[in-house]
């Protein structure tokens, strides 16, 4: 017999006003808790709309760069239609929450932090970055990509090498993905050794619980900064975006896998690629760890330029060492909004406040130094 049977059982033969009472306490015994309703929506939400981003994304995957609009409403749709139920499309939705769930077993079976709860207080808030970083990829990359594509034909357009035509496309390709990945590793680079560009990219280091969506953790300005490299560098190499969008794919796959909270290091493969475990380390709160392992998806790059961490049995903790960063530790609805909000805005506070400490230690140079 069940808590509640007892408690019914136990009952029977009380007042109208009791039973009454024991009728309220067993529907507040059923609800789920505050953090388990917040999880649930999340989880659902994530799932619902990264089916329908991956749609739009497969429907129309940057084809508008240099597309003239359509007629109408009608002949944009339907060859779109035609294309997400067809082919590669079809079978990227399908593979889109098998993976997710691979993932998910992954950090079941293999974690790096075993205590760490797989729908936890980070998985919560890195979920809500996801849907946001889709929302944004859709709508303010999209133009803001229109715009750099605009301003490259008409003012950059020299910069395109005319014999890259000339070059046979599978060797194109390869040459593509490789350089197009030091093109991540150099801005990533960029994104730690910048000042302005470090507080944008510090909300992505700031997740204390690393999960597969830790991966898609960007602040507008990170997706901006990426657009700009990646959009510009196929521009120049005279490629457009659907010849590797497949490796678009693949490499955000790898990135949600080595996000994870797994533990691995991939074997001999840590030579080639990017690992769960060299990843971590470039998440490490530890200063010994700053400034280390910046590779997106091939780790040949830190190696060749002596900034690869050849220590792999190591899983430091993550995060970043700012006290002024808003800790993730509500699940309520109104404080998930609340602090995710105060991260969006942490950038802007931080450059804010650091150009105000150069400003006083201008006016003060003696009382700063003597502190």
């Amino acid at each position: 017999m069940t808590i509640l049977q007892e408690r019914i059982s136990t009952r029977l033969g009380a007042s109208p006003l009791d039973r009454a009472v024991d009728q309220a306490n067993i529907k507040s015994d059923l609800r789920l808790p505050s953090e388990s309703r917040v999880r649930l929506i999340v989880i659902g939400s994530v799932f619902l709309v990264a089916v329908i981003c991956l749609a739009a994304k497969l429907l129309y995957p940057y084809t508008f760069l240099g597309n003239p609009a359509p007629a109408s409403l009608l002949h944009w749709l339907l060859p779109r239609l035609k294309k997400l139920v067809s082919g590669w499309s079809l079978a990227s939705m399908i593979c889109y929450p098998m993976l997710m769930l691979a993932i998910l077993l992954l950090e079941r079976i293999i974690p790096a932090v075993p205590t760490q709860k797989t729908f936890g207080t980070g998985f919560v808030y890195d979920a809500l970055w996801e849907l946001m970083t889709a929302v944004t990829a859709i709508i303010i990359a999209k133009w803001y990509s229109v715009l750099l594509y605009t301003i490259y034909l008409r003012y950059l357009h020299f910069l395109t090498p005319a014999f890259t035509a000339s070059i046979p496309e599978l060797l194109r390709l390869v040459l593509a993905v490789a350089l197009l990945d030091f093109v991540r590793w150099f801005q990533h680079l960029l994104q730690h050794k910048v000042k302005w560009l470090w507080p944008f990219h510090a909300v992505h280091h700031a997740q204390r619980e690393m999960n597969l969506f830790s991966s898609e953790r960007l602040h507008i300005v990170d997706v901006m900064v990426a657009v700009t490299f990646g959009l510009l560098f196929l521009l120049t190499a005279g490629l457009n975006v659907p010849t590797v969008v497949w490796w678009f794919m693949i490499a955000t796959w790898h990135g949600r896998l080595y996000h994870a909270n797994i533990k691995s290091d991939f074997g001999p493969l840590r030579y080639l690629i990017v690992t769960p475990q060299s990843h971590r380390i470039h998440h490490s709160k530890r200063r010994e760890h700053y400034d280390a392992n910046y590779g997106g998806m091939f780790s040949v790059w830190d190696y060749l330029f002596g900034t690869q961490i050849r220590d792999y049995e190591i899983y430091p903790e993550s995060g970043i060492d700012d006290e002024n960063f808003p800790v993730e530790t509500t699940q309520s609805v109104a404080g998930v909004l609340a602090t995710f909000a105060r991260e969006m805005l942490y950038p802007f506070q931080s450059l804010w406040a650091s150009r105000k400490r150069r400003a006083d230690a201008e006016k003060t140079p003696g009382k700063i130094a003597a502190k």
